[in-house]
């Protein structure tokens, strides 16, 4: 798990929070379905505790955050940045072709030079400009 800021918590998070009251510490995990700003704290709705208030100081463990959706339409490019959990540095630029698979300008982890959808977990959109002569 990853330690974030409250401040990086976004809607459709898992995160966990531990507090310590009189020596008791307790542990929630929450799922962010809502995240407000109420000046010095932040306000999560969740579905598990309702509304939870965190100082925006305060660090969380992200325990899961879904990746947003990929295109569907092919011939679009976006940068992998991450895939089936390993961090690419750099990343690598794909296309994803007209049989719904993500071609790659080099071979992702494991050999191959296409991906399936469900193991791209981070990506970014990727743009075509026009070279200048």
């Amino acid at each position: 798990m990853t330690t974030i800021k409250v401040v990086d918590i976004r809607v459709g998070d898992t995160i966990r929070t531990s507090t310590t009251i009189d020596g008791i510490k307790t542990t929630k995990e929450l799922r962010v379905s809502k995240v407000g700003d109420l000046g010095a704290v932040a306000s999560f709705e969740t579905e598990e505790f309702g509304e939870v208030f965190l100082s925006w100081v305060s660090d969380v463990e992200l325990v899961d955050r879904p990746a947003p959706k990929l295109p569907t339409k092919p011939g679009r490019l976006i940068y992998v940045e991450e895939f089936d959990g390993n961090v690419l540095t750099p990343p690598i630029l794909a296309f994803l072709d007209i049989f719904g698979f993500w071609q790659g300008e080099r071979r992702f982890p494991g050999g191959p030079d296409h991906a399936r959808s469900r193991l791209i977990t981070k990506w970014s959109p990727a743009t075509v400009t026009k070279a200048t002569p």
